[in-house]
């Protein structure tokens, strides 16, 4: 059976005005340009399983359902964008994961994906709302790619793999109950890449995607988790990577908080008028504060104390005193 080009994997649970929302502005267009957009649902209900078959049965014929029943432990994410490469890397040439928070501005996009896909890529990289890379970037080295463009790579819509290197590492690096494999995607291929030629591009266009306005924050905010995800899991995912890539795991690390301010002192004080994170997190998690932030642990410990309002106001007036002196120095 010859390969289609393209697929868009949505993992999706629970999420149905996302998902409704997505197809009605997005399908069409998709359809146009020969590419599938495969729903992978894990949800508690049928909700989004009847929104696909509506859109199927007006003569969508590019949109899949799966249903993957598998879900319900904390690596729920990684095993199922692993059962969905297991599952579909056969059929398409190239596989693109997309979160359903997210919708394309696959127009603009289009001429330089298309591009990359016929030049046989193995990843392209799309930017994220927090990079300004301008111009295409090329990469042999897997290392510089991690460097450059690993944090880019955790937020789903911003790769595109070739099934070939999906293949291999579906087969050399499998998701398995017996181990726990964080964020398989994306760190799985820099597995399969270390030591060997890449051919990968960082497209130089601009962000290519806007906020779904039926989105919710991201489940590891919901649950609180925002330093076991990106201290402890990203921590400990990144330094064990192979020895090939020694020399850039430290920048990597800080990379993502460096680049979406995730842990900067107003980061963090969102974070705990929302409840997203307590003080028993950051002594949980202190080991991984200095690795990953530029934001001193001291910060985190204050701004999470309970009950500590006078002290947070306070906190709030000399951060934006500072930023005020920091315009004026411009």
């Amino acid at each position: 059976m010859e390969k289609k080009k393209l697929a868009i994997i949505i993992p999706t649970c629970n999420r149905l005005g996302c998902i409704r929302y997505y197809l009605e502005t997005q399908l069409e267009r998709f359809r146009e340009y020969g590419v599938d957009v495969i729903l992978y649902d894990s949800s508690d209900d049928d909700g989004v399983l009847n929104c696909a078959d509506t859109f199927c049965r007006s003569g969508f014929q590019n949109l899949i359902y799966k249903r993957y029943e598998e879900a319900g432990n904390v690596r729920a994410i990684d095993d199922k964008v692993f059962s969905a490469c297991r599952e579909l890397h056969g059929q398409y040439e190239y596989i693109w994961f997309s979160s359903d928070g997210t919708v394309f501005q696959i127009d603009s996009i289009w001429p330089s994906v298309s591009r990359g896909m016929e030049q046989g890529r193995d990843l392209l990289v799309l930017n994220h709302a927090h990079s300004s890379n301008i111009a295409d970037r090329t990469y042999t080295d897997s290392r510089a790619l991690l460097q450059d463009c690993g944090w880019i790579l955790t937020m789903l819509g911003t790769g595109i793999v070739s099934a070939r290197l999906i293949r291999e590492t579906v087969e050399r690096f499998p998701v398995t109950s017996r181990t726990d494999f964080w964020l398989w995607y994306p760190l799985a291929y820099f597995y399969t890449l270390a030591g060997r030629p890449v051919d990968a591009v960082w497209l130089g266009c601009q962000t290519p995607y806007r906020e779904n306005p039926f989105r919710t924050d991201a489940f590891w905010k919901l649950n609180g988790d925002a330093l076991w995800q990106w201290g402890k899991v990203w921590v400990e995912s990144i330094e064990a990577l192979p020895a090939f890539y020694d020399d850039v795991k430290a920048g990597v690390i800080r990379s993502w908080d460096a680049h979406t301010r995730l842990f900067s002192i107003k980061g963090l004080m969102g974070m705990r008028a929302q409840g997203q994170i307590t003080h028993s997190d950051v002594v949980r998690y202190r080991a991984y504060i200095k690795k990953i932030t530029d934001t001193k642990a001291v910060w985190f410990y204050i701004i999470t104390l309970p009950g500590a309002r006078t002290l947070l106001s306070w906190v709030r007036r000399m951060y934006r005193a500072i930023q005020k002196k920091g315009r004026e120095r411009q």
